[in-house]
């Protein structure tokens, strides 16, 4: 990224205290998601000793789905705060490009990282 861009927006400092919050926040998540499907595959490798990596694989699949749809939605918020665009012409700008790609419906947000706490 330019280094100018990074100084306009913010982008280049990060307090010691946002860096650490960013990291147990993500120690939480992580070890929270693990902790509840984690025990999963060892209860189907132990039940069904044939066909385990079948059944396993069935459940990844919607769960990778799943997931890939309500991160944005859920997880991503926890770290980043998203706002409209206040710039018009840049909005006018993306709304053709996704106009002219085909997308119809859509939601034009700004990811606003937080930089300083």
């Amino acid at each position: 990224m330019n280094k100018k861009l990074q100084n306009k927006y913010g982008l280049t400092y990060q307090s010691f205290l946002r860096w650490f919050e960013l990291n147990i926040k993500g120690f939480v998540i992580n070890n929270l998601i693990i902790s509840l499907f984690l025990w999963v595959p060892y209860i189907i490798i132990y039940k069904l000793t044939e066909t385990w990596w079948f059944k396993i694989a069935l459940i990844i699949i919607p769960f990778t789905i799943f997931t890939t749809f309500i991160s944005p939605l859920v997880i991503d918020p926890i770290f980043n705060e998203y706002t409209s665009i206040e710039d018009d012409r840049l909005c006018q700008q993306i709304e053709g490009l996704l106009s002219k790609a085909g997308v119809e419906e859509f939601l034009i947000l700004y990811l606003v990282y937080r930089s300083a706490t």
